[in-house]
């Protein structure tokens, strides 16, 4: 679903709700009370936020920053500005950032289920077959086993971003600014389920999961499914939280006399993955894995007077395909 606010990066919309929010390059932000729809087209019903990041200029520029603390902690970022030639400049910006997990991870084995905790002579006919069969303690405790691969913990982050750009001054009424992005996150943040409710779960699987997909009901051996305390978790699967964003684009701007001219050509893609154990269990039950692949492409034209006469104007003409394609 698209915001009613709409989200611009260097005049470039960003339509995707799973935005890259770290920045260290920004110049300043704007924010536009809505409704913007006649200066910037869809989803500006309720306003814009227009963020601006710093442009090539022709001064020598860089700083940087880091910062360690607890879980391993990590926030690093630099940025680089440097005039090549009278008419070209480049800057650079990176950012590292990971932590260790903050959800410690009850599961601690790979078999948590031992024969012991089964009673034996269960009958399931759709599984085995209209002829029915029966299966052991052990081979119970083997089947609930054989999906377990417990992570250490949860909630961890991994991530880095790079942007650069490179201005072309051809003339002094007239520039190109390219601008490329990339941006990686491989982790598990913002990827935890708690289950607050375990006894609820047990019974909805032996009445509800079971008598569907096997055509019987089981009795389950006690705290089957269990519950975690405060930053504590029981989660048989890993957890993915992943993203990968990246896009260009290329600004072109011509001064006239009495007008200026703009034009901005821009691609952006953008693939995600989410998978965990919704069931937050010591048992998969309940393992939702989505994969979102997203691209659009963006063109803008415009033009804005810059007279100094009792009227002015402002007009253009933009265009936006997008494609999205979700497993």
């Amino acid at each position: 679903a698209d915001p009613s606010v709409a989200t611009y990066i260097d005049d470039v919309p960003r339509i995707y709700g799973s935005m890259i929010n770290n920045f260290f390059n920004v110049e300043r932000v704007e924010v536009l009370k809505g409704a913007q729809g006649g200066l910037y087209g869809r989803n500006a019903t309720g306003g814009v936020v227009n963020i601006i990041t710093k442009q090539p200029s022709d001064k020598p520029a860089a700083e940087a920053r880091v910062s360690y603390g607890s879980k391993n902690t990590l926030s690093a970022a630099a940025y680089v500005n440097v005039p090549i030639t009278d008419h070209i400049a480049w800057n650079v910006s990176v950012e590292r950032d990971q932590h260790s997990p903050y959800i410690r991870n009850l599961v601690k084995t790979r078999t948590p289920y031992t024969a012991a905790m089964f009673p034996s002579g269960s009958t399931s006919p759709k599984v085995c077959g209209f002829t029915g069969c029966s299966f052991s303690p052990q081979q119970t405790a083997d089947f609930f086993n054989s999906a377990v691969n417990p992570p250490s913990g949860l909630g961890n982050q991994n991530f880095w971003a790079i942007d650069s750009k490179l201005r072309l001054q051809f003339a002094d009424n007239f520039k190109i600014t390219l601008d490329g992005d990339y941006a990686k996150k491989h982790d598990s943040e913002g990827d935890q389920w708690n289950q607050a409710s375990p006894n609820q779960l047990q019974t909805e699987v032996s009445t509800v999961f079971f008598p569907l997909i096997a055509g019987t009901t089981v009795n389950l051996p006690p705290n089957f499914f269990k519950t975690g305390g405060k930053f504590t978790v029981y989660s048989s699967v890993p957890a993915f939280a992943n993203l990968v964003d990246y896009g260009g684009s290329a600004k072109a701007e011509l001064r006239l006399p009495g007008v200026e001219l703009t034009s901005i050509t821009a691609y952006r893609a953008q693939h995600t993955l989410y998978d965990n154990d919704s069931g937050a269990s010591v048992a998969p039950i309940v393992i939702p894995d989505v994969q979102n692949h997203k691209w659009y492409f963006y063109q803008e034209l415009r033009a804005v007077s810059t007279g100094t006469g009792p009227f002015h104007f402002l007009g253009g003409v933009t265009y936006l395909r997008d494609h999205f394609h979700g497993l």
